[in-house]
């Protein structure tokens, strides 16, 4: 990416963020500004506001072709390449936004982490830079086949998860300096997951079991302007019919934790999705497009440790911590489980839990890895390929 082209872009967040005058007509157009502007701490505070609005935008469309392709929704889109998309194929011509959209929030956070930390700027903010730096790093992570930085060489997707190790523990210091309660359980939750990720379940469980139950972490979404609203996880199953939960496991349970409903018409029938052939079963986890979407949350905590229990053979264990995260919903707990069975209802729990939050794609592919899981076993793509755009523009890359 080009700086110069970044900074414009940031100087565009941040004036829109920063607090308008009491009339429209008082505004005034900046004009260009250079660069060095974002380097001013007055501007920190609306750089970081910006960080938080490029991390929702990509988790907002990532997350949304990654439900599809891990069957946590069904496209009705007649596009050709969504259609693919969510039947497990993407090239890198498809890729393009997804990769833009996760860079550029992981770009934009660690290049203002950059210019904070060189300003000598001490302000709580920084540890909230770091956690959403760790956040699109994890999301990148989780998603892509491959890490390139900046135009850097191909390098294996494990590097985003260490990146974002690196600044989930940077944020966790400086959430125990500013003594900021929030940041530090969402940066052990995120320091846990990638842990995971990583394989380090020792030390992933230990920093999970640190997390209070009940602790969300978002990512922020309003109604504000088109720009902070949900335009595609949310709203896509919830307004524009292009995803349904008609055809996937969601549609044959009852869970509080994946609300749904039959869409109908003003005569009463039953709505078809925008194929005009599948039915419209309206995702309701959403109420609106300015809904946020979790990042970290208490009970994912729980279902980690779960995970670990159960790899090593402890169903007791697995089990009171999956109660633990029912109990949150008002769920009865589980009263016992046989061997044979454990996997799959980790695997529901987990799927319940984090419906609809970017997260069920990871799951299938490591599981996939693990010979845990076939659900993606007949996709042609297992992870989302480099992007056209990259290929296309950084030397160190061939097709």
């Amino acid at each position: 990416m080009k700086s110069d082209h970044i900074a414009l872009l940031l100087l565009g967040s941040i004036f829109a963020l920063l607090p308008g005058c009491d009339s429209m007509l008082e505004i005034t157009n900046p004009g260009p500004m250079a660069d060095s502007a974002l380097d001013d701490p007055a501007a920190f505070p609306g750089l970081v506001a910006g960080m938080s609005a490029d991390l929702s935008e990509a988790l907002d469309g990532i997350g949304y072709v990654s439900a599809t392709m891990s069957g946590e929704l069904r496209s009705t889109g007649f596009n050709s390449s969504m259609i693919a998309i969510a039947e497990g194929t993407m090239v890198p011509d498809d890729a393009n936004s997804y990769w833009n959209t996760g860079h550029r929030a992981r770009w934009v956070a660690e290049d203002g982490i950059r210019r904070m930390e060189a300003a000598g700027y001490q302000s709580v903010l920084l540890a909230r830079a770091y956690l959403l730096a760790g956040f699109a790093n994890r999301l990148l992570g989780e998603h892509f086949c491959s890490a390139v930085f900046d135009g850097g060489p191909e390098e294996p997707y494990t590097r985003y998860f260490e990146r974002a190790r690196s600044h989930f523990e940077r944020a966790e210091a400086l959430a125990v300096e500013y003594d900021a309660e929030d940041l530090l359980n969402a940066s052990r939750a995120g320091r846990a997951s990638v842990l995971a990720a990583l394989g380090d379940w020792a030390a992933a469980t230990e920093l999970a079991g640190l997390v209070p139950i009940a602790f969300r972490y978002d990512a922020i979404f309003s109604l504000n302007s088109e720009r902070e609203a949900s335009g595609a996880l949310i709203y896509y199953p919830l307004e524009h019919s292009e995803g349904t939960v008609w055809g996937t496991e969601w549609a044959e349970v009852e869970d509080v934790r994946t609300p749904w409903e039959v869409a109908l018409d003003a005569g009463g029938a039953p709505r078809m999705g925008r194929d005009s052939r599948t039915p419209w079963y309206r995702a309701l986890k959403y109420r609106s497009r300015g809904d946020d979407v979790a990042l970290a949350k208490g009970t994912e905590m729980a279902l980690l440790r779960a995970e670990a229990a159960l790899r090593s053979g402890d169903l007791d264990g697995m089990l009171a911590e999956l109660n633990r995260a029912r109990a949150v919903h008002g769920l009865e707990p589980i009263q016992s489980v046989d061997s044979g069975q454990a996997w799959e209802l980790l695997k529901y729990e987990r799927g319940a839990e984090l419906w609809l939050e970017g997260r069920r794609f990871w799951d299938r592919r490591r599981w996939f890895a693990e010979g845990r899981d076939d659900y993606i076993a007949g996709h042609v793509s297992k992870c989302f390929p480099i992007a056209q755009s990259e290929l296309d523009t950084n030397p160190n890359l061939t097709d």
